[in-house]
This record gives C-alpha cells, sequence and structure tokens, in this order.
C-alpha cells in the first residue's frame, strides 16, 4: 500500500508522500525511502494529502485533519468545531494554511481550525490552489471562486465565484461539478480539471468551455 501514492509535498530535500499505507518521505539526497517514527502516525491509513509548514506535518486520512510536530514526534490534538465537516482539502501560501471541508474554508492557526466567512457562501469546498499572484484558487460542487491573497486574515473573505453548473441530461448521471483541479495559466485563463474532463474559462467567454 506504500507503493499507492495520493499525493506528495516537496520541503527541500524530502519528498512527501501520502499513500494507501500512511506517510514516507524520499529524501533525494541519499536516495532512499524514509518511514518517520511518530508512535499514532504509524496507525493512520489512507493518506490523502500531506504538507509540511513551520515544524509541522498536515495529513487528510479519511476526512480527517492530523497533525504532528516533526521535532518532537508529538500528534497535535487539532480542536475543531462540531459542524465543520468532513476534510477535503489542504494547501498553504507562505506561513498560512488553508483547509477546504463539507462545511466552507478554515485557517490553521495557533494550532486549532478557525472557520472562514465567504462571500458569497460557499459551503463545499473540494480544492484549494494558488496562482501565482499568490491569489487562493477555490473549487466546489458548484462552482469556482478567486480570493485575493490580502483577504486570508480576514473573518469575512470575499471571493469573485463563477457557477459552475454543466446540464446532466447532456452529460450524464454522473455530475462533473466537483472540481478537483485548478490553475491559472500565464494568459489569466483558469482551467478546471473534474471528474469526467478539463474545463478552460476566460472572463471574455462568461462560462467554462469543455476542452474535448
Amino acid at each position: 500500500y506504500l507503493n499507492r501514492i495520493n499525493g506528495m509535498y516537496i520541503d527541500k530535500e524530502k519528498i512527501w508522500l501520502a499513500t494507501q499505507g500512511g506517510v514516507i518521505y524520499f529524501n533525494t539526497k541519499k536516495e532512499e525511502f524514509y518511514k518517520p517514527e511518530f508512535k499514532d502516525l504509524d496507525l493512520v491509513n489512507n493518506v490523502f494529502q500531506v504538507l509540511t509548514n513551520n515544524d509541522h506535518l498536515f495529513c487528510v486520512s479519511d476526512g480527517k485533519l492530523l497533525v504532528y510536530k516533526l521535532k518532537s514526534e508529538q500528534y497535535i490534538s487539532v480542536p475543531i468545531q462540531t459542524n465543520s465537516g468532513t476534510i477535503l482539502s489542504i494547501n498553504k501560501i507562505k506561513d498560512k494554511v488553508l483547509v477546504g471541508t463539507t462545511n466552507g474554508l478554515y485557517l490553521f492557526t495557533n494550532n486549532r481550525l478557525v472557520k472562514k466567512e465567504t462571500n458569497p457562501k460557499i459551503e463545499l469546498i473540494s480544492y484549494l490552489g494558488f496562482d501565482k499572484m499568490g491569489n487562493v484558487l477555490i473549487g466546489s460542487d458548484n462552482g469556482f471562486g478567486i480570493m485575493p491573497q490580502s483577504d486570508i486574515n480576514k473573518t469575512v473573505v470575499n471571493v469573485e465565484f463563477v457557477q459552475f453548473k454543466q446540464d446532466l441530461k447532456v452529460l450524464g448521471d454522473y455530475s462533473n461539478n466537483y472540481i478537483t483541479s485548478i490553475v491559472r495559466s500565464e494568459d489569466q485563463s483558469i482551467w478546471i480539471g473534474t471528474p469526467i474532463g478539463l474545463f478552460r474559462y476566460q472572463n471574455s467567454s462568461g462560462k467554462p468551455e469543455m476542452i474535448n
């Protein structure tokens, strides 16, 4: 199961790997794989995302956020609101770790999750990414949004949101509204990955177009 890689994160000479069998990393200088010897981490399987930030290791496993201190090899219990929902995505910009859930956007700060209200309201956040300007790219089951980097520390964050719903009568039973990935290219086009294919959004076009 350690060969089934769900996600990766590069931290200097270490490539952290989120796998079906837990968390491991590859040391690019020594050309060797290592499994962290954290007592609690040995019990964690089905890890889908991993990243590091300020001596913290973040893992998403079975919809939960697990945080470890790398130097002391200690697990941090993360107090969360009872309605925070299932963890779907994590990412960071500079030293800010953002968490996307089935109940909206959260910021990890002072070893806890703090809810960020979005305007307009976005409930399910399936993907979090960043463009070269540092803006946050948000994917949901109802469209996608762009949040200015300057809004990260605000209680209420403004999102330029574009609704993204396709005609399921045309596309079939499988809804493509669940966005899995977003990137912004040099020409400012937004490229959207979904379960049924690739879409491109350009401000001049008004709606995402499917790339066949």
